[in-house]
C-alpha cells in the first residue's frame, strides 16, 4: 500500500497538532491478507492520556473515553464501510503522574479499490476541545506479494486469540515512526504471500535515506515457505544509529538474484540530547528567554521555515519542557543558518511572523499556521496577487505568482475559501513539495470557471495569467 502526506509510505502519521490545545494522537494503518487472499486493513490508534479528561468513575478512579468514528468511500463517493465506536483509558487512581497512552486496534475486510478513509476522534468528555477529523486516500490491492510493515512495540506467544494476533503471537503496535535514545531496538512485523514463483530468498535491512546504503550491516534473510504464507517478526539493534530517517526495507529475490517485490517503511532515529548538549548558549540572545513556554512557542514559529529534517525533531522537542534543551534547539536552529548574524536573523523573521499573524489570524488558527501565512514565511511576498472575493459560479480565491523561488521560476499558488472569513486553503500549486493534484485542472474547470465571462476573472485564468 502506497499512502500519502508527503513522508508517508503507510507509515505514522500525528493527528494532532503540536501548536494546539488539542488531542495528542497518532494513527497508523496497515494492509495484511487473509489465508484466502482476501485484504484487510489495521488501524492503529495511540491517545496521549495527558491531552484528554480524565472523568471520575463511582469507585474513585479516573478514566479517558475517546470517540471514535471511521468511513470508507468508495471512487464512487458511496460509504462502503462505517464503524463508531468508544474506546477507554485504563482506570486511573493518581491523575497527577499521567505518562500512558492507551492504544485501540481495528480490523476492516476490503475489496480491491480505491478508497478514502475518514477518521474522527473525540474527547467524550470535553465538548469544546476540537474534534481531530482526518482523511487519506487508500489503494487496496490484493495481487501485492507484501503486506505493509508494521512497527511492533512488544509481542508474546497467543495464548487467546484476538483482534492482536497474527501468526501465533500477539502483537502490540507501535504507533509512531519516531525512535528517541531510549529505543535500543526497531521490532517489526510482516507477511509475504507467494504468486507462483517458487521459493525466493526475503531479505531485510535498514538503509540510510542519506547514502542509500545498507548501515551497520543490518540486514538479515530468511528463506519463504513454497505455496503459503511467511510470516516475519524480527528486530534491529539501533542504539548505534545516528540521528537521520532511515528506510527499513524488504525484498523478494528470486532464484535469478532479481528482486521481483520490494517494500519500504520509513522511521526516523531521534538523538536529541547528543545533537545539541555540547551547544553554549550563555551570553547569547538565547539566554535572555527564560520563560519554557515563550521558547516552545517561538519554535512553533519556526514551523514555515523548517525542513522536513528539522520539523522530525522540533515536533518531538516541543514536549520537552527543559529550558536547557529548549534554549540549545533554537540557538542551533538560527546560528546553522546566520552564525554572524544569529540574533538579528531571528529578530527580522519574528516580524514576519507578527506581521503574518495580524494578517491572516482566523480566530480559531494563527496566522502562521494557516496556508497563506505559510507560504509568505516560507518564500516571501509574492511578485503579484490577484483576488477574486465575490466571484459569480465559484468560491472566492487568491492566486499568487512568483517569478522566481530557488532554482525554480514562474511559481504560482491557488487557494480557495470555503465558508469561513479568512480562511483560504492552498489547493494547488506547481512549486515542487507543495499540494499538488494531477486532477485539479478537471476540477477547476468545472468548478471554478466563470462561463458569464469565458473562464476570464477564475482560478483557471488567473493560474495561467497571472495579473
Amino acid at each position: 500500500m502506497k499512502n500519502i502526506h508527503v513522508l508517508l509510505l503507510v507509515l505514522t502519521f500525528s493527528l494532532s497538532s503540536v501548536f494546539s490545545q488539542n488531542i495528542d494522537a497518532q494513527f497508523d494503518i496497515c494492509q495484511f491478507q487473509t489465508e484466502k487472499n482476501i485484504s484487510y486493513l489495521e488501524t492503529y490508534l495511540s491517545i496521549n492520556t495527558q491531552s484528554v479528561v480524565l472523568q471520575s468513575n463511582e469507585n474513585g478512579t479516573f478514566q479517558a473515553n475517546v470517540i471514535v468514528s471511521i468511513q470508507f468511500k468508495n471512487s464512487d463517493n458511496q460509504i462502503v464501510k462505517s464503524d463508531k465506536y468508544s474506546v477507554f483509558s485504563a482506570e486511573i487512581i493518581d491523575t497527577n503522574n499521567i505518562s500512558l497512552f492507551f492504544i485501540d486496534q481495528q480490523r476492516y475486510l476490503l475489496a480491491d479499490g480505491t478508497y478514502q478513509l475518514i477518521l474522527s476522534v473525540k474527547d467524550a468528555n470535553d465538548n469544546l476541545k476540537k474534534d481531530i477529523n482526518y482523511q487519506q486516500k487508500l489503494e487496496i490491492n490484493s495481487a501485492e506479494r507484501f503486506s505493509d510493515i508494521q512497527l511492533i512495540d512488544a509481542y508474546n506467544p497467543t495464548i487467546t486469540k484476538n483482534i492482536l494476533s497474527k501468526s501465533g503471537y500477539d502483537l502490540t503496535p507501535f504507533v509512531s515512526n519516531f525512535y528517541n535514545q531510549s529505543n535500543d531496538l526497531i521490532k517489526f512485523y510482516y507477511e509475504y504471500y507467494p504468486r507462483n514463483e517458487g521459493k525466493v530468498l526475503i531479505r531485510t535491512s535498514i538503509i540510510s535515506n542519506e547514502n542509500k546504503k545498507v548501515v551497520h550491516n543490518l540486514a538479515q534473510s530468511k528463506w519463504s515457505n513454497v505455496g503459503k504464507k511467511t510470516a516475519i517478526l524480527s528486530s534491529f539493534p539501533i542504539e548505534k544509529l545516528h540521528s537521520s530517517s532511515y528506510m527499513l526495507v524488504t525484498e523478494a529475490i528470486n532464484k535469478d538474484n532479481k528482486v521481483i517485490d520490494r517494500k519500504e517503511r520509513l522511521f526516523y532515529k531521534i538523538n536529541e540530547d547528543t545533537e545539541i548538549e555540547n551547544i553554549d548558549t550563555e551570553f547569547t540572545f538565547v539566554s535572555l528567554i527564560t520563560s519554557v513556554d515563550t521558547l516552545r512557542l517561538f519554535i512553533q514559529y519556526l514551523y514555515p521555515i523548517e525542513n522536513a529534517y528539522e520539523s522530525t525533531f522540533s515536533i518531538n522537542r516541543l514536549k520537552n519542557t527543559k529550558l536547557d534543551v529548549l534554549q540549545k534547539y533554537f540557538y542551533k536552529f538560527w546560528n546553522d543558518r546566520a552564525p554572524f548574524t544569529t540574533e538579528e536573523s531571528w529578530l527580522e523573521y519574528l516580524q514576519k511572523v507578527n506581521t503574518v499573524n495580524r494578517k491572516y489570524n482566523t480566530g480559531l488558527v494563527k496566522g502562521f499556521l494557516t496556508d497563506r501565512g505559510r507560504i509568505e514565511l516560507a518564500y516571501g511576498q509574492p511578485n503579484s496577487r490577484t483576488k477574486e472575493y465575490f466571484p459569480k459560479q465559484f468560491q472566492p480565491f487568491e492566486v499568487w505568482h512568483y517569478y522566481k523561488i530557488g532554482n525554480e521560476r514562474d511559481i504560482k499558488f491557488i487557494f480557495t475559501n470555503t465558508n469561513n472569513p479568512n480562511v483560504f486553503n492552498l489547493v494547488y500549486s506547481n512549486k515542487t513539495g507543495e499540494v499538488s493534484d494531477n486532477e485539479w485542472q478537471d476540477r477547476f474547470e468545472s468548478n471554478f470557471y466563470d462561463n458569464s465571462d469565458n473562464g476570464l476573472n477564475s482560478p483557471w485564468d488567473s493560474f495561467q495569467n497571472p495579473k
